[in-house]
């Protein structure tokens, strides 16, 4: 399922690029940035999202889906032209890393992001939670022209800086699609977006 989720992803995004790059509309969020991210000489590691969500509900499933995010942020991030370290590199890095210096996926600490980024060799960590996924009626009910059931996924993401163990940028988003993957995918588009975007952004 989440090959599937990927490939379809990359499709969509390799026609939004074809067709202007713009990001999909709907996608709703805000971000905060403390100073600009010299994106030309950056380096980037995509960390797995964790799920914010317990109990057994349908958005429990988002913790199965937070390699499938990083997996899409990364290939939105390599569209257009940024320095990212190959995935599966991350998840060896991250697994010898994470068990011998209790560096946890769910780690919300800048100290310890930071300490991973040293061993992974890059500028900037990319990490985060999926705080919603869920499915919604679309406008107009099951009758109406392109009606029927949407999904919904909401991240939060946060992107440390490595030299000063520092949260740089802090985004929120999220978006309805006919399906998982075109939900990420422009969300995904939206939070790279923001990366060249001035220090506070607001998509309405």
């Amino acid at each position: 399922m989440k090959q599937r989720i990927l490939l379809r992803t990359a499709l969509l995004l390799l026609g939004a690029l074809a067709a202007g790059g713009c990001a999909s509309a709907r996608v709703k969020g805000n971000i905060y940035k403390k100073g600009p991210i010299d994106l030309k000489t950056a380096k980037f590691a995509v960390l797995p999202f964790n799920s914010a969500s317990s109990g057994k509900t349908m958005s429990e499933r988002v913790s199965t889906d937070g390699n499938a995010i990083a997996d899409i942020l990364t290939i939105e991030m390599l569209f257009k032209g940024y320095q990212v370290l190959e995935r599966d590199k991350v998840k060896d890095i991250f697994k010898e890393v994470a068990l011998s210096q209790s560096i946890t996926i769910s780690s919300d600490d800048p100290k310890k992001i930071s300490e991973m980024g040293k061993y992974l060799g890059v500028d900037y960590i990319v990490y985060g939670s999926v705080i919603q996924y869920d499915f919604e009626l679309a406008k107009g009910g099951m009758l109406s022209r392109g009606g029927g059931w949407k999904t919904a996924v909401g991240i939060s993401a946060r992107v440390v800086d490595v030299k000063s163990a520092s949260v740089v940028m802090i985004c929120t988003a999220s978006q309805s699609g006919s399906d998982l993957a075109e939900a990420l995918g422009g969300i995904s588009q939206a939070f790279t977006n923001a990366l060249s975007e001035e220090k506070i952004y607001v998509w309405q």
